[in-house]
């Protein structure tokens, strides 16, 4: 049921459009998006079953392990792009706890200095091809 809900295409193509920066590439399967962060998985089940009618105790589920996995978050020494990703979809996408996950995402992105990314991405000279489009991406997740 919840993998069913992750290759709905009502995320990727209705939901997503409202995040410039905070998507799942249209490609990716449910097992990639879980390798990479099971934080923007749930995030994204969360608002997929937000969205669908009839899948209120679906949400239920989903919500709670949502918020005990950003509980489990606050620790974690490690945070990746996706991460930050997770935590701006639900942000955006579920008003009770949108000022907690703002503040929870804003203290994430500068521990991986995305506040410094546009910065790097236009004015330094010395970055390969790869480094560049990485702080495109930094820079506008930030």
């Amino acid at each position: 049921m919840m993998c069913m809900l992750v290759n709905d295409p009502r995320y990727k193509i209705s939901l997503a459009r409202y995040l410039f920066a905070a998507t799942i590439t249209e490609v990716a399967t449910f097992e990639q998006v879980r390798e990479s962060s099971s934080l923007m998985l749930t995030a994204v089940l969360v608002v997929a079953a937000l969205h669908i009618p009839g899948r209120e105790e679906t949400y239920a589920i989903c919500h709670k392990r949502f918020l005990e996995l950003i509980a489990a978050s606050m620790f974690d020494r490690y945070p990746n792009l996706d991460d930050i990703r997770a935590l701006c979809i639900g942000a955006f996408w579920l008003p009770d706890v949108s000022w907690k996950l703002s503040g929870h995402c804003i203290r994430m992105a500068t521990e991986l200095n995305l506040h410094q990314a546009y910065y790097k991405f236009v004015y330094s000279e010395a970055q390969t091809p790869a480094e560049r489009e990485q702080n495109f991406e930094k820079a506008k997740l930030w």
